[in-house]
């Protein structure tokens, strides 16, 4: 894969919109989401520099959002520079595929708290290992072995914070004056961002048994959601007992077991209506047995009925199309 001259960048702007519409509408963002609780709406900022998708987003109600990225995408989830941003990325989760720095083709599991700015960047893997070396990348993958990220210096993350908020506002800037940028300009905004990283110490912190047991669960929910879940048996999968496995969700999400499994069969639902022939075809795929409750909770949350979701366009559609897929423009 040959590094390109230059690059027109491409860009989607302070636009709210609900996850069934961002899923739907950008075939590059592989997301799974979950509101704790209702639905939940995003202040989104995307620019596209061509090998390196930017994604600065602030939620309206908290999530868990499940990504899957494609062999050759890596995925990062990095802090404003903002002193709430930094503590709350390195309060949240992490370990197995809670941490920060995915690997290409790695599965993310991040919760994403109520009105705290971060940056997302998906990047493709072949771009960034010819830009930094086989050495550098290597430094990366430990990145992805923190258990804790707390292990994440402080400092640092202040640093590529705020080259993060840089190269926004360069891509902004070139999208607006259609200018293109070049592969050295794009490489040196990037350098800016991993280089910190990967040279910073990790710090000596273990992923706390909370954590552990809160991670367990989710993946278990997110692959049986299908299937009825008892408390007793997520209780078993996560190696604790029901009561404690309560009070992890409430002290680490602030809902139920319960409430949670509830969410995410909900909007797996909603998502799952777009390509599905039947409201009671949906509805069964994704875990619920009593249409007349699931239709009355639907139209609580949604504001709709779930019918009108059927095979549905997604009404606020992205440009960026897949920045991964040869989708750039040399000048």
């Amino acid at each position: 894969m040959d590094l390109m001259s230059s690059y027109f960048v491409k860009t989607y702007i302070n636009q709210g919109l609900d996850y069934h519409y961002l899923t739907h509408a950008s075939p590059c963002l592989n997301v799974i989401a979950t509101p704790l609780i209702g639905d939940s709406r995003l202040d989104v900022t995307m620019v596209d520099f061509g090998p390196v998708l930017m994604i600065k987003r602030l939620n309206h109600g908290a999530a868990i959002e499940e990504y899957r990225f494609p062999a050759h995408v890596m995925g990062i989830q990095l802090p404003t520079n903002l002193d709430q941003s930094v503590d709350v990325f390195r309060q949240s989760p992490g370990g197995q595929c809670h941490t920060p720095f995915l690997t290409s083709g790695a599965k993310a599991q991040w919760v994403v708290p109520d009105n705290v700015p971060f940056y997302q960047l998906h990047i493709d893997a072949r771009w960034l290992r010819k830009l930094l070396g086989e050495s550098a990348m290597r430094d990366y993958l430990e990145l992805s072995l923190a258990p804790s990220r707390k292990a994440y210096d402080r400092g640092t993350l202040f640093t590529v914070a705020a080259a993060c908020d840089l190269a926004l506002q360069v891509g902004l800037t070139a999208r607006e004056n259609k200018q293109a940028l070049s592969s050295d300009d794009i490489a040196q905004l990037i350098k800016q961002i991993l280089l910190p990283c990967l040279q910073s110490e990790l710090l000596e912190f273990k992923a706390s048994p909370r954590q552990k047991i809160l991670g367990k669960a989710l993946d278990y929910i997110h692959k049986h959601y299908a299937s009825p879940i008892s408390l007793t048996t997520l209780a078993e999968v996560s190696a604790t007992s029901v009561r404690n496995l309560q009070m992890v969700f409430k002290n680490e999400l602030d809902v139920s077991p319960g409430s949670y499994i509830q969410q995410f069969r909900l909007h797996r639902f909603r998502h799952t209506l777009a390509m599905a022939a039947s409201v009671t075809e949906a509805a069964y795929a994704s875990g619920f047995k009593h249409l007349g409750r699931l239709t009355e909770r639907y139209a609580q949350v949604f504001n709709h009925k779930p019918s009108s979701q059927l095979s549905s366009e997604p009404v606020q559609p992205l440009e960026l199309g897949d920045p991964f897929q040869g989708d750039w423009q040399a000048s």
